[in-house]
């Protein structure tokens, strides 16, 4: 089969060779990216010489390290605000741009299907079997990962420890759309001027409880929790503080959303920058900072 991705190439990540020297290979049933000077494959198979150590960096990277060759955060139709395309559709899209992993995180459903957006809970079997099939099917060609976003509500805690034991799903990660005032009773209800007012705050704290639960790898867009706000304030940075330090006591990945940064006050500067600033500090452990593409679309999937 014979795989169209246009005449845009990089040149080789591993020697520097230009990208108008860059070879294109039909090889099983993807298109592989040769490098002809350092006889590396770009994307797609790797050659029977590097195989050995395919498999001995895929093993050894740490959980929350998304490298410049990973594909973050991809969701599937099953979310139903999504594209129509087939889990394999993102897949073999992954393997053309040069991806090394794609890491599906879709919206995870909740028991009883409380809420809207969202797979049902009765699509988890088959989302995981699909995925499962799939990281068969393209062993020699990409790492498929099974990972979950979701909301951390606190009445549902057993429900996020069965998920975390569930050995099928590699990356449980928050994503703090509403939060919880009690049971049943959620911030989605709330008038626009309650949410102009408070919601950064509820978003902020549901995220710093979930840091302490030892559920989550990654906190997804922290800064879209601001997204109501207009100007930085002392009271945004004082929050996100606590948030970046708690994510780096706790050895949790904060995620830099691609998608953030194409809609309004989604992506904060600030926040980021205030990160780079802990990141450096002498003292502490290591800040956990990723980049995810949050593809809702085969088109929207990105390096």
């Amino acid at each position: 089969m014979s795989v169209d991705i246009g005449n845009k190439l990089n040149p080789c990540m591993y020697c520097g060779l230009p990208a108008e020297k860059i070879l294109r290979e039909n090889c099983g049933p993807i298109l592989r990216i040769r490098c002809p000077e350092c006889n590396r494959a770009l994307s797609g198979a790797s050659f029977d010489e590097l195989d050995d150590e395919w498999n001995r960096v895929n093993e050894m990277r740490p959980v929350a390290e998304i490298c410049a060759d990973d594909i973050f955060h991809v969701h599937t139709y099953r979310c139903k605000h999504a594209g129509d395309e087939e889990d394999e559709e993102y897949v073999r899209r992954a393997i053309e741009l040069g991806a090394k992993r794609i890491i599906f995180t879709d919206h995870a459903p909740f028991p009883g299907n409380p809420f809207g957006n969202r797979m049902d809970i009765e699509e988890l079997p088959e989302y995981i079997a699909s995925l499962k099939k799939l990281a068969d099917r393209y062993i020699k060609y990409i790492s498929v990962q099974i990972g979950l976003e979701i909301e951390y509500l606190p009445s549902f805690d057993e429900y996020y420890r069965k998920l975390a034991a569930n050995e099928d799903i590699r990356w449980l990660i928050v994503g703090q759309h509403f939060y919880e005032y009690e049971p049943g009773v959620y911030s989605f209800s709330d008038s626009t001027e309650v949410k102009n007012q408070c919601e950064a705050y509820g978003l902020m704290e549901a995220m710093l409880t979930a840091c302490d639960t030892g559920y989550f790898r990654v906190i997804a867009h922290p800064d879209r929790a601001f997204r109501r706000k207009r100007n930085w304030t002392e009271d945004m940075a004082e929050m996100s503080e606590k948030l970046i330090r708690s994510a780096r006591e706790n050895g949790i990945a904060l995620e830099q959303n691609i998608s953030s940064k194409k809609r309004k006050h989604q992506y904060w500067n600030e926040f980021w920058e205030l990160a780079d600033t802990i990141a450096n500090e002498e003292e502490g452990k290591p800040l956990l900072l990723i980049k995810g593409a949050d593809a809702h679309s085969v088109a929207e999937l990105v390096l």
